[in-house]
Formats: structure tokens, sequence, C-alpha cells
């Protein structure tokens, strides 16, 4: 067998059960495309999820939009097209009355299946807004922008800004950048032609047997926790999801329990490319890397929780299994670890000519384990000989009680051990 495409086709089947789709689209509904298209060019300004009833109303229309997409009635178009349209900001309409009757009112058209309605109305209000300008910011505009970061918790991002190192901002496709090139035809320069692997890329052991994830809604409120991060094509970030995932008791939890389901659906079985291509979808982004150009795919933030808890349900396996063969896999410097190893046999020999990176990173990865664990005993031991020493302390006279603390002062304990002890014994 030395064709390429049938080696490769029959790797995926021993390991994915199914055979390496990459064909363009063949079918689905045209009509949620469509809609889905559309909405995924607007400016994604859109209303905070309203608080009580209408809240709890859009937790649960969301939620059967995701069933949709679970029990196969629908493609995932439906989800964003969903909350991009019946969350869209309009011009002037900016009291919390206003909002929630405007939401209403596109929820209930959305019941009773005016989609078309819903879009165009989302269509007609993005165009009235004003659209984004990238000019700089005076001080004001700064100090308005650094103040709403920090009452929204995102200190990171609150000093990042301050502190002018944000980077060079986001390049728009026209804008030319060096040698004639706009940034456009960078990006299409950075987008290789596919090839095929060979043969020797994949992996020649037999494969772990595959077992099924079984996720659940715990798994997906603290993965929920830990969202951040802008909006993908449909324009509902992640400030947003953990809202809808977090804030609205019962219908949150049957939220989150859709968000499991559809993760296990991912991962425990073979989804139709047209049922997910919304789910997958990313918004490009052209960052000014002064010099050059970095391109950026923002995905949805559906797709992230998925992503976050797969990860952190599957990791450790992960790291059990590839080991070296995937670089220091599981070591969060490993890479930094592998090249301090080569760089410590380049100056120990002088030059490498062959050099067995896989021995040196196990290496690193084993000294910084049992780096960690020798810390971690020793600050195990510490805190049971203070508990000790208190225990002692609080049996003795108050002479002896002296005496002790200028013994514990000598073995040089933390301060506060100290005063704690001599807190006692007054």
């Amino acid at each position: 067998m030395n064709d390429p495409q049938e080696q490769m086709q029959l790797k995926f089947q021993a390991g994915f059960g199914a055979q390496l789709l990459n064909a363009a689209d063949g079918g689905g509904d045209d009509g949620w495309k469509h809609k889905w298209q559309r909405i995924a060019t607007l400016q994604g300004k859109q209303y905070p999820i309203p608080q009580g009833n209408v809240g709890r109303k859009f937790v649960e229309m969301l939620t059967a939009e995701i069933m949709g997409v679970v029990n196969g009635s629908h493609t995932s178009e439906r989800i964003f097209v969903f909350c991009a349209s019946v969350l869209q900001r309009e011009h002037l309409v900016k009291s919390p009355s206003d909002i929630k009757r405007s939401v209403c009112k596109r929820m209930e058209l959305w019941g009773d299946g005016k989609f078309d309605e819903v879009v165009q109305e989302a269509v007609r209000c993005d165009k009235k807004l004003k659209r984004k300008t990238h000019l700089m910011p005076n001080q004001q505009q700064r100090a308005r922008l650094m103040t709403r970061l920090v009452s929204c918790g995102r200190l990171r991002d609150a000093t990042r800004w301050a502190t002018e190192r944000g980077g060079g901002g986001v390049l728009m496709p026209e804008q030319m950048v060096s040698e004639g090139k706009t940034v456009r035809d960078v990006l299409e320069e950075k987008h290789t032609p596919q090839k095929l692997p060979a043969a020797e890329m994949f992996m020649s052991d037999d494969l772990p047997f595959m077992m099924e994830a079984n996720v659940t809604s715990g798994h997906i409120e603290s993965a929920a926790h830990k969202l951040k991060g802008s909006a993908g094509p449909s324009g509902t970030d992640a400030e947003q999801w953990r809202n809808l995932l977090l804030r609205y008791g019962g219908h949150s939890g049957r939220l989150r329990d859709a968000v499991a389901a559809l993760t296990r659906m991912l991962a425990n079985s073979i989804v139709e490319w047209d049922v997910i291509k919304a789910l997958l979808a990313r918004r490009g982004v052209a960052l000014d890397k002064r010099p050059g150009v970095r391109p950026i795919g923002v995905g949805e933030v559906l797709q992230r929780i998925c992503a976050k808890t797969m990860a952190k349900l599957t990791g450790k396996d992960l790291e059990d299994e590839c080991g070296s063969n995937q670089l220091c896999a599981g070591t969060k410097t490993g890479i930094e670890g592998a090249v301090h190893a080569i760089a410590g046999q380049f100056e120990a020999e002088e030059g490498c000519t062959e050099l067995n990176v896989e021995d040196h990173a196990e290496q690193v990865i084993r000294e910084q384990k049992e780096e960690r664990a020798r810390r971690k005993q020793l600050n195990e031991e510490k805190s049971q000989q203070a508990m000790e020493q208190t225990f002692v302390l609080s049996c003795l006279g108050k002479s002896s009680v002296k005496q002790s603390v200028r013994d514990i002062t000598r073995q040089r304990f933390h301060t506060s051990e100290v005063l704690y002890v001599r807190n006692n014994a007054s």
C-alpha cells in the first residue's frame, strides 16, 4: 500500500472511526446558512442579558436551541442566529424597561417561527449604529475605558491598556504594511496549500482504547468560571455566556446540562460537518506585530467552553499517553526546559552533531517533578512541626514558653508562626 491518501484515511479510520472529510459543503439547510452569514457581518454590539423573567426566558429558549443540535433536529447556525438577533442593540433604546420590551418582542417572534423578521430587524438596527473607528483615543476616552474594564473585573486588560502593552492594534484588510503589500496579501501568503502527511508522521504504536468522555454540568460550571475573551462571529462574548451559565438559577443549570450534552456529542460520536460548521467558525483578526502581521482566529465562546471542558477532563490522560513524543507534553515550562537542555549540551560539548532531545526532555521533566515534590514535602513538614510546637507550648508554663520561643526563633521559623506563639503565651 503506497498511496499516501489511502494510508492517511486508514489512520483516521483507526483513530477516529471515520475517514477524513476534506471536501466542500455538501448538505445542510441553506436558509439557516444564509441567516447565519448575515448576522456574522454585524458589528457585534449586543445588549447585556436582562435580569428577571426576561433573562430566564432567554436562557430557556437558548437551552432548547442547543438541545435541538444535540438531538439532530437542526444545525448549530440557529444557536448563534438566536443570540445575535435577539440581543442586537438598537439606536436610542437604552433604558432597562425599553431593552426588556425589545428583547421580549424578538423572543415572541422567534417563538412564533418568524425567524426572517427577527434577522431583518437585527440587520436594520445594526445599520443605524455608528461604525467602529480605529483612531487613537484621547486621555478622557482612555480613562473611561479603563474604568469600565476595572468595573467588569478585567484588571489584567485594564493594566495592559493603561501601560500601552496591548500591541500595535488591529489591522484592516486593505491597509498597506510593507513592500507594497496589503494585510490581505500577507495573510494569503501565510495560508500555505494543503499537503498530504507522510506515513512516518503518524504514531506507529498501537492506539489506546478510546473511552467515552463523561461530561457533566459540574465540568461546564467549572469552565464557565474561567471564561474570558472577546466574541466570535456571532458577537456574544465570554461575559455574556458566563452570566447565562451561572446567574439564572435552575435555568442556568439546565443550560449547563445542555452544553454538557453537546460536549459529549462532540467527544463521543462522529458529527457531520454541516451540523457544527457555525460552532467551529472563527472571526479572522490581523494584529500588528511591529513589524509583521499576526493572524488570529477568534472562535465562538460556546466552542471554547466545550474545548476547556475536554482539556480539563482528559488533560492528565493526554500527558500520560504522549509523554515526550509530544514535545514536553504536560509540563508548563516544557519547551523552556527542552531549550535549556539543548543549550547545556551544546555548551558542554562545544557543539552538537547528534542529540537525543527526547532523553533530555524527559530528564528535565523528571527533575522538575522531583523538585516540586521535594518542596511540597518540605512545606508539609514545616507546617506539621509548627503545629506540634504550638500544641506543646500551650501545655507549658510562662518561663518555659519564653525559652521555647527563643528556640523556635533560632530554628528560623516563619515570622507569622513566632508571632502566633507569642500571642498564645501572653
